[in-house]
């Protein structure tokens, strides 16, 4: 919304689109997509995206009295049970950097994950910081964030290849961000996530 008021935008009208629909070469039906986006390499070679927005780095989410309770290093993770959400970075991260003894279980929707966690059929999540304090707002009798992974990912507003929205966009953002509108808005929406412990 402080972006479409920027552009003179008066209205916003806000489409349900599919995540791992975004990152098709297909034409789009949306003029930009802005949905906790981390902005990669490989997602840019079919997508545009602005300048960023927001630093993400990846939280651990865990199930309250679960296995992963007390857990604080990634050395500590092998016999985890781990969930993922398909086709996005906090995947890549399990696969890749933590690296558990059994396979992740596999998700296509957060709700179905989130689920999956509360109810004890995985043990722990990892997903964006700022995603995951939103779920721990929501299900705290059964789920908490312990820690973050450090990754400097960095959030971006998503185009159709070649859309030259992008431009003045980059300049809203620029804007937003020089006159403090940015960082009032991360300490509404996501409180406290900056005193997570990091694990390593």
């Amino acid at each position: 919304d402080a972006i479409a008021g920027e552009l003179g935008v008066p209205n916003v009208q806000w489409k349900n689109t599919p995540f791992t629909g975004l990152f098709s070469p297909a034409p789009k039906d949306f003029d930009m997509a802005i949905n906790e986006i981390t902005i990669t390499a490989e997602r840019s070679e079919v997508v545009d995206f602005s300048v960023p927005y927001f630093d993400a780095n990846q939280g651990f989410l865990i199930k309250k009295g679960g296995p992963a309770e007390g857990v604080q290093s990634i050395a500590e993770m092998n016999d985890l049970q781990f969930g993922v959400q398909a086709t996005t970075t906090g995947a890549d991260y399990v696969k890749n950097e933590i690296q558990p003894d059994k396979q992740p279980r596999e998700f296509s929707t957060l709700g179905a994950a989130t689920q999956a966690l509360a109810n004890g059929q995985i043990d722990a999540f990892v997903m964006d910081v700022a995603i995951g304090a939103e779920i721990v707002k929501e299900r705290s009798e059964d789920v908490d964030m312990t820690g973050q992974f450090k990754t400097d990912e960095q959030y971006g507003v998503l185009f159709e290849q070649g859309n030259s929205l992008r431009q003045q966009v980059d300049r809203a953002i620029e804007k937003l961000e020089a006159d403090g509108t940015l960082e009032r808005l991360q300490g509404k929406w996501f409180p406290g996530t900056e005193d997570l412990p990091n694990l390593q």
